[in-house]
């Protein structure tokens, strides 16, 4: 191969003859050159660039040759290869022929037992991974081992391999409804890998010292639940632990099979519901403390009034100051028998309503939380529907859980309003009537004895 030569070459005596024919007419006006001297140096330039274009084209020459010749064995080989290549595809498409064939040679030698093995596989393939989804490995890790390979032979099943697929399928009859304990790693919350004794209720759930474990069926390991549910599922677990073979006990199981073991741990217990009602189910709280101290206050201060009150009536001879009645009769000590009904009366109704304020006393304010109580739960209510309302407009309605503090909050704060209104009504009206019974007996005790006081006058002037 014979390489043109490059324009690039020929740049040097191009610039260097320009440059000669340039410095001859700006010579001319400084002094006479060397004409001849001048041109024999631009033939001895040209020269000298035609001798070493010629060397690069020998180099470029040498290398070509050095290259062709690496390249020549390369190509050979690759051209063998290629030939290995084929042969083997050819191998390759032959073989799957034969696999063809014996495949229908086998199924026309099975003839009607081909469907019944065809099922064998599918019923140990769908047993396999049942299995495998279930905690009942974590006592029998290695049970599925002889199903897989049933499952993917392709080859007629032996009578031990349909045996073993009847022997696994009772096996597994039988877990569904067996309790039994065994030791097996767990797990702890704390992260530490521990053997401790378990107890497994068929394949729904897994307890340890009366804790409910989780099953994980990547590692087929089981890990205790970092929360645990509500306290009577505990009590439940710890009753199942402790019982006695055939003694008949109230237990929880998951049919789902950690599904809804998952969900319920989930649920907020009371101080978490209490926490969403923010701000405002906590200022309803404290409605709710003082409104039902406050109740019980005034409820057993007016009963042991009453009850001072009856006291009284008991032994009307000895008037005491330490209850109303006493204090209404003993405003009329100062008064004659023989003296004006109407001081009397005025004297009794003066001293009856000074025993209101006090029987009356915290009842308004109880009543007022009463009505306040519902009404910051509405306040709750809206204040957590504009949460919502912000939470749509940022982020759209595609996830609900971005809602879903906003309409916590919306809702425990309505119940917990109206949880604190119920009681505070129910005892404001118990502690109402107990004062108003308190105020009826001295009202009736006043009255019997301005009769009395009425008809002793008439039987004197008589």
């Amino acid at each position: 191969m014979n390489p043109m030569p490059r324009f690039s070459h020929y740049v040097p005596s191009v610039i260097l003859a320009i440059l000669l024919a340039l410095a001859v007419p700006l010579a001319s006006h400084a002094a006479t050159p060397d004409l001849e001297q001048l041109i024999e140096q631009a033939k001895q330039a040209q020269v000298a660039a035609r001798q070493r274009q010629a060397e690069r084209e020998a180099e470029f020459k040498r290398q070509w040759q050095v290259i062709e010749a690496e390249y020549r064995p390369l190509k050979e080989a690759v051209d063998a290869q290629q030939q290995v290549v084929d042969t083997l595809e050819a191998r390759q498409q032959d073989l799957a022929a034969q696999v063809e064939q014996a495949h229908q040679a086998l199924r026309d030698r099975l003839g009607p037992y081909a469907g019944l093995f065809e099922v064998v596989r599918q019923q140990a393939a769908e047993l396999e991974r049942q299995l495998n989804d279930s905690l009942v490995n974590v006592e029998h890790p290695h049970r599925t081992e002889h199903l897989a390979r049933l499952a993917q032979d392709e080859r007629l099943p032996e009578p031990e391999q349909l045996n073993g697929l009847l022997v696994t399928l009772l096996e597994a009859l039988k877990a569904q409804g067996e309790v039994k304990t065994f030791t097996a790693p767990v797990i702890q919350a704390a992260g530490n890998d521990t053997e401790v004794e378990i107890t497994r209720v068929g394949p729904f759930v897994a307890l340890y010292d009366g804790r409910y474990l989780d099953y994980q069926v990547e590692d087929n390991s089981l890990r205790e639940l970092g929360r645990q549910p509500a306290r009577r599922y505990l009590k439940a677990a710890k009753a199942i632990e402790s019982a006695e073979p055939g003694q008949a006990i109230t237990g929880a199981i998951d049919p789902s099979r950690g599904a809804i073991l998952g969900l319920l741990v989930q649920t907020p217990n009371l101080i978490e519901r209490l926490r969403q009602g923010g701000l405002v189910g906590y200022l309803i709280l404290g409605l709710a403390t003082v409104g039902i101290v406050l109740a019980l206050l005034r409820i057993l201060q007016l009963r042991l009034t009453l009850a001072r009150v009856r006291r009284q009536l008991k032994d009307s001879d000895q008037l005491q100051p330490n209850n109303p009645l006493g204090r209404v009769l003993l405003a009329l000590q100062g008064i004659q028998a023989g003296s004006d009904l109407e001081l009397m009366e005025h004297r009794l109704d003066q001293a009856i309503l000074e025993e209101t304020p006090r029987l009356n006393r915290g009842l308004p304010l109880l009543k007022l939380l009463a009505a306040i109580a519902p009404l910051m739960g509405l306040l709750g209510t809206v204040v957590g529907m504009i949460l919502t309302f912000q939470a749509i407009s940022l982020y759209g309605a595609g996830d609900p859980k971005l809602m879903a503090g906003g309409i916590s909050q919306a809702l425990v704060t309505t119940v917990l309003g109206l949880i604190t209104a119920i009681p505070l009504l129910l005892l404001h009206s118990v502690a109402n009537g107990t004062r108003l019974r308190t105020e009826e007996i001295l009202e009736e005790q006043a009255v019997a004895l301005v009769v009395k006081r009425l008809e002793a006058t008439k039987v004197s002037r008589s």
